[in-house]
C-alpha cells in the first residue's frame, strides 16, 4: 500500500469517526503517523506535499547517467579519475556514487602475508614472557569474528630504594595495559 493509499485510508476512517489510535491499529501503521495526518489538516486532499529544497542539476543528471556507464563497464575505475574524465569535482563524484547509485567506493587494503600475520602472536608471546618474569598479569580475551583482542595487564613490583624517603622496602606499582590484535 502506498503512503497515498494510506492517507486516503486514515482520512476515510477519520472522517467516519475512528479513533486514531484505532486507525493505527486497523492499518498497522504508527499512531505517530496517523496523528500527523490529522494534525497538518492533510484530511482535504491525498496529494503529496511539493518536496523542499534545491533541486538536482543537471550536471549531476547527466554526471550520474555517465558514472553509472563508466562503472557498469570497469567498477575499479579510481574517483579521482572519473571525476577529471567528467570535468566535475571529486565531491560530485563520491556524493553521487553514494547517495545516487547506492554504491561504496573501491579501497584499496594492504595485503598481509604470513609472516606479518604472526607478528602480533608473536608479541603476545613475548609480552607473557616478560610479566610472567616481571610480576603477576591478568589475561582478558575477546573473540569478534575471526579478530582476537587480547589485554594484557601486568603489574609489576620492584624494591627498592624510594627516591624521596630514602626507605629499602618501598615497592612501586605499576600497570602496563596493551591491547594487541591476533
Amino acid at each position: 500500500m502506498s503512503s497515498k493509499e494510506k492517507r486516503g485510508a486514515v482520512i476515510a476512517l477519520h472522517r467516519e469517526g475512528v479513533k486514531n489510535s484505532e486507525i493505527a491499529r486497523r492499518l498497522r501503521m504508527p499512531r505517530s503517523t496517523v496523528y500527523d495526518a490529522v494534525k497538518f489538516r492533510q484530511l482535504e486532499d491525498c496529494k503529496d506535499r511539493p518536496e523542499t529544497g534545491r533541486p538536482v542539476s543537471e550536471a549531476r543528471i547527466r554526471a550520474r547517467q555517465a558514472m553509472r556507464k563508466r562503472i557498469s563497464r570497469n567498477p575499479q575505475r579510481s574517483i579521482r579519475k572519473m571525476a577529471s574524465d567528467l570535468g566535475v569535482s571529486e565531491k560530485t563524484v563520491r556524493r553521487v556514487v553514494k547517495e545516487d547509485l547506492n554504491l561504496r567506493p573501491l579501497q584499496k587494503v594492504h595485503y598481509l602475508n604470513e609472516r606479518m600475520k604472526l607478528k602480533p602472536l608473536q608479541k603476545v608471546r613475548k609480552m607473557i614472557r616478560f610479566a610472567v618474569i616481571v610480576g603477576s598479569f591478568s589475561l582478558t580475551r575477546k573473540c569478534s569474528h575471526s579478530i582476537h583482542l587480547i589485554t594484557i595487564t601486568m603489574t609489576a613490583f620492584s624494591s627498592g630504594k624510594s627516591r624521596r624517603t630514602g626507605n629499602v622496602h618501598t615497592l612501586a606499582h605499576r600497570h602496563f595495559t596493551t591491547s594487541v590484535m591476533v
